[in-house]
This record gives C-alpha cells, sequence and structure tokens, in this order.
C-alpha cells in the first residue's frame, strides 16, 4: 500500500461523520429513555455495569427497560467509536473494498453496523441477536438503510439464504466474551472483523484465534503487519490493544458527573480478516505501535510489532537533530529504506533498536490528527 494512499485516506476522513453521528444520539433515544434525567440515566449505566461486573458471561438482560436505556445512552456511543475506529483502519487499507453485504452479529444495540455504515455503502445489511426487545431498539437509534433486516437468532444459526459469501463481511464486537467459539458458517465468508476488550485476557485470547483464522484460510489485514506468529503471546506480561481519544459528544460530561468511571480514552482488541490477499507489499517492513511512547529519564522508547519480533525503539530527545516523532499506540510506521540509521541491540524481549536520526514514518494512524489533539 503507498503513501500516496494513505494521504488519500486521511484527506477524506470520515471522523466528522463519527462525532455528528455522536452528537445526535440522545435526541434518538425512544421517549422512556429521553423522559429520564441524567441522574436516573447514570443509576441504570451504574446497575447495568454492575451486572457485566458481576456476570460477564451471562446473557445481557435486554428484556429490561433499565438495560435498553443504559445500553443506548452510555455503552452504545462507546462501542460505537472503537468499532469506528478499527474500521478506520481497514478503510486506510482498502479492507471493504469488493465487500457488499453485512452481517452484524450478537448485534445488540446495532453499534458495530452503524459503524460500518459509515465507512462504507452496504447492499444489504442484517442484525442479529437472539433479544428481539433489543433489535427494536437499535433500528430506532441508529437509523440505518432503509433495507436492513433484522433476525432473532442464535450466533451458531446460519441464514438460510446466504447469498454472496465472497463479498459478504461479518463483523462480531465484544460477542466472543459470551460465547467461547466462532459460528462456524461464518469461515465460508469472504472476511470476519472481530472487536473484543483491552484486556489482558481477552486481547490474548483474541490474538490466539489468528492461527484458527489461517487455518481457514483468512489473512490478516490489521492490525498485525505480517502473518508470523503474534510475538506478544510468548509473555504473559504483554497483550496486544488500541487505544484512541474519545471525540465525547458536548452532552457526555454531564453524564459523566454522575458517574464513577470517565471515558477520555478508549481501547480495544480487534481484528480484520480476509480471505484474499492485503495489498500491502510484502517487500516493504512495516511496524505496528503496541504501545505508548514512554519518557524515561532523558530516553524516549515505544513497543513495536513486526516481522514476528517484538522490539522497542528508542531515542534520546535532546540529542535528536531531527523532529521528534508524533508516534501513538495503534500507528502503522514503514521502516527506515537506509539501514544504516538505526542501531539493533540487544535480543528476544529486550530487542531494542537505537533510532538516532532514523525516520520511521507514519503510515496509518487509528484516529486523524485533530482528533489525536484532543
Amino acid at each position: 500500500m503507498s503513501q500516496d494512499f494513505h494521504a488519500h485516506a486521511a484527506l477524506n476522513s470520515p471522523w466528522p461523520k463519527l462525532q455528528a453521528e455522536l452528537e445526535d444520539l440522545k435526541s434518538r433515544l425512544p421517549a422512556p429513555a429521553n423522559s429520564l434525567t441524567t441522574k436516573q440515566l447514570a443509576e441504570h449505566v451504574l446497575k447495568l455495569s454492575d451486572f457485566y461486573i458481576h456476570s460477564p458471561t451471562s446473557s445481557s438482560p435486554w428484556h429490561e427497560p433499565w438495560a435498553r436505556h443504559a445500553l443506548l445512552g452510555y455503552f452504545h456511543p462507546l462501542n460505537l467509536t472503537r468499532v469506528f475506529a478499527a474500521g478506520e483502519r481497514g478503510r486506510h487499507l482498502g479492507f471493504f473494498e469488493g465487500l457488499d453485504h453485512l452481517y452484524d452479529l450478537g448485534s445488540g444495540s446495532g453499534a458495530a453496523a452503524q459503524a460500518l455504515n459509515l465507512l462504507h455503502n452496504w447492499k444489504s445489511l442484517e442484525l442479529r441477536d437472539v433479544s428481539s426487545a433489543v433489535l427494536e431498539f437499535a433500528v430506532t437509534i441508529g437509523q440505518l438503510p432503509p433495507h436492513t433486516r433484522t433476525v432473532s437468532a442464535r450466533l451458531e444459526v446460519r441464514p438460510p439464504q446466504l447469498a454472496n459469501p465472497e463479498s459478504t463481511l461479518a463483523v462480531l464486537a465484544n460477542v466472543l466474551t459470551e460465547n467461547t467459539e466462532l459460528p462456524s458458517w461464518v469461515f465460508d465468508l469472504e472476511a470476519l472483523m472481530i472487536i473484543e476488550p483491552s484486556t489482558r485476557e481477552d486481547s490474548r485470547r483474541l490474538q490466539a484465534r489468528r492461527e484458527q483464522l489461517f487455518a481457514q484460510g483468512f489473512q490478516i489485514w490489521a492490525p498485525c503487519p505480517h502473518a508470523k506468529p503474534c510475538p506478544l503471546l510468548r509473555d504473559e506480561r504483554d497483550w496486544c490493544h488500541d487505544a484512541i481519544d474519545y471525540p465525547a459528544p458536548s452532552w457526555w460530561a454531564d453524564l459523566e458527573t454522575h458517574l464513577p468511571m470517565k471515558n477520555s480514552r478508549l481501547t480495544f482488541s480487534y481484528l480484520l480478516a480476509r480471505k484474499s490477499t492485503p495489498p500491502t507489499s510484502k517487500s516493504n517492513l512495516q511496524l505496528r505501535l503496541v504501545g505508548d511512547v514512554l519518557a524515561e529519564k532523558g530516553k524516549s522508547r515505544a513497543l513495536a510489532c513486526f516481522d514476528g519480533e517484538r522490539a522497542f525503539l528508542s531515542w534520546f530527545p535532546q540529542r535528536r537533530k531531527a523532529a521528534e516523532p508524533t508516534w501513538r499506540r495503534g500507528d502503522l510506521l514503514a521502516w527506515p529504506s537506509d539501514p544504516n540509521s538505526f542501531e539493533k541491540r540487544g535480543q528476544d524481549d529486550r530487542l531494542e533498536y537505537r533510532i538516532a536520526e532514523a525516520d520511521f514514518p507514519i503510515l496509518s494512524k487509528l484516529t486523524d490528527d485533530s482528533e489525536s489533539d484532543r
């Protein structure tokens, strides 16, 4: 994938679409939820949060009005933003090209479908969830295309008319915390998008699924810059997740005054997989930052994943004549063309590249520059 492609993608950033969508969400809440005070809504949010903490593997209580209010007024905007961010990385890579049909599995409030509808035009779109109650709410809040279908069914139930699997994407957002296996029928599709929480357990479990996807004929498009075994699985202390600054709508601050948790930064783990080969040239080594830039007594360093390795990129800001790197966790970087512009040190989990004046250009960011400065 050329840098020109990434520059073009950045110029056509859809992030303003997401911000407008988040701003408008509160006005779309059904009448019962709209009549709640902010404090009452916050109480419902805390109740649902406690449910997830104490019953993480139980089915969500979408039959309860309070749970739907909390979902749509709080968790939906957060899930919408996370899926949008992962999808935007896919858009930069051309992941959606040739895909016409979308299944949002275990859709809940339809945040994943809503996010991907902002990034791509779908000829058909289906939300599938065991709860018919939450599906009704999903259509209300998401303002999805008129050809959107809703089906109350379990994940493992294969759609009776699965047309054009070669141009179909299935997205599973926060589904594998309740379901230990992927439904077998999704392996017949061209593309899969899996979004999971950023905890060490969830993210390591997700990365371990790469081998299962490889065995089923898929190739990983993102976030991994290589198809080799995940180097972060070697050490239990490592795990792979991304983070973005939350472009919170204006009404969000009032809600958070009644909540103990704050969401200035959103984290998530994800995999984008297709049967087709990524367009990125295999000859161009790429790196992905899997950690934040850390300042350590005059030295800066950031953990990167590349070619089956994990290594720190390090430099001394006071000695560096070139501009300070503006990298952030999740950025995709190009390997410098001059192999003499940096020095390799250490090995294994202590592998480090002292980059000095070397330039590792940013090929793709999770957010546009305006969002990174929020």
